[in-house]
């Protein structure tokens, strides 16, 4: 069972890395075949390749939500939020706090993104 998620996630990534070598490509799905699950992955790679180093946390929010499980200011795994599926490690330059407060910061910066990826979603 875990060799066929294996291999379905690595043709799943070989075709998002091939979708995302060739820019807005609405018609990246198959000529008349095009299908709401076909736009929605278009729709999280033209947002996933908005995300940019320097970028604030804040803005990185707008189409991402912080994925479940354990949580730390200075990096996390991020879904899309219309498919929570789909989802982009981040990590942070993480602006000064005051001592004992462990919020993030709107204003943090991204330092790093990863290329989309498939999972299933983690729940707290």
């Amino acid at each position: 069972m875990r060799a066929i998620l294996r291999f379905t996630f690595c043709v799943c990534i070989v075709s998002l890395g091939l979708t995302l070598s060739v820019p807005n490509t609405p018609s990246a799905c198959a000529a008349g075949a095009e299908s709401k699950s076909c736009e929605l992955v278009v729709d999280a790679l033209n947002a996933a390749t908005k995300l940019k180093v320097g970028m604030a946390r804040a803005n990185l929010e707008k189409d991402f939500e912080l994925d479940g499980g354990m949580s730390v200011q200075d990096r996390g795994t991020y879904t899309y939020r219309t498919c929570h599926n789909i989802k982009v490690n981040i990590e942070f330059k993480v602006h000064e706090q005051p001592l004992g407060t462990y919020t993030f910061s709107p204003e943090d910066e991204v330092s790093k993104i990863s290329a989309p990826f498939l999972a299933y979603p983690l729940s707290d």
